[in-house]
């Protein structure tokens, strides 16, 4: 009896999406030009993204651009620059400073964020033609309806770690427990324990 228990509860975890997670991935029905909402993890040193309801790899990317961003020419759209959008903006901007024996490449930034992003999807390059260090997906944001922010901090001296196959690696750069959510409503802190 035990063992049909464990079996079920394994389907059922495979079947059941995390958290953030929907059954279907955006980019499997968005089509170049529709206007989406995303929820996804915002990479720590650029401005990609991936959605969380997708697949966590490199085909799932998909770089911001602020809609009015120059380099779009006649392209532009509004952007709604409301209290998330420049709080979003204040946050991204922070970075953990180097030491003269830890440095980071361009910068470390202070914060780690998932939140929902509004805007005009395009298709850069379709997933049948790959090109290697692209971006296969942007997403011409005109609002940030909601945020996370994870803040992180430098460690001295740093943890020693070790990957499954026994390689030791230092990690000195880790969470602080704090966590910053912002919407039109609120902006909220939370310390863990």
């Amino acid at each position: 009896m035990s063992k049909i228990l464990i079996v079920l509860i394994l389907i059922s975890m495979a079947i059941v999406p995390t958290y953030g997670q929907n059954k279907e991935c955006i980019l499997d029905t968005a089509k170049d030009g529709d206007i989406i909402k995303v929820h996804a993890k915002l990479f720590r040193a650029n401005m990609r993204i991936i959605p969380t309801s997708c697949p966590q790899n490199n085909n799932c990317l998909i770089q911001l651009v602020w809609g009015d961003d120059r380099s779009l020419g006649e392209s532009t759209l509004p952007v709604n620059r409301d209290k998330v959008f420049l709080e979003f903006e204040r946050l991204r901007k922070e970075i953990i400073p180097d030491t003269k024996t830890d440095v980071c490449l361009p910068s470390c930034p202070k914060y780690e964020f998932e939140g929902e992003f509004e805007g005009k999807f395009e298709v850069v390059y379709p997933k049948d033609k790959p090109i290697f260090f692209t971006v296969p997906y942007q997403l011409i944001v005109t609002s940030i309806l909601s945020f996370e922010a994870e803040e992180f901090e430098r460690i001295d001296p740093p943890l020693e770690k070790y990957y499954e196959d026994g390689l030791k690696y230092t990690q000195s750069i880790v969470p602080t427990g704090r966590i910053i959510r912002v919407d039109n409503q609120t902006v909220t802190e939370q310390e863990s324990d």
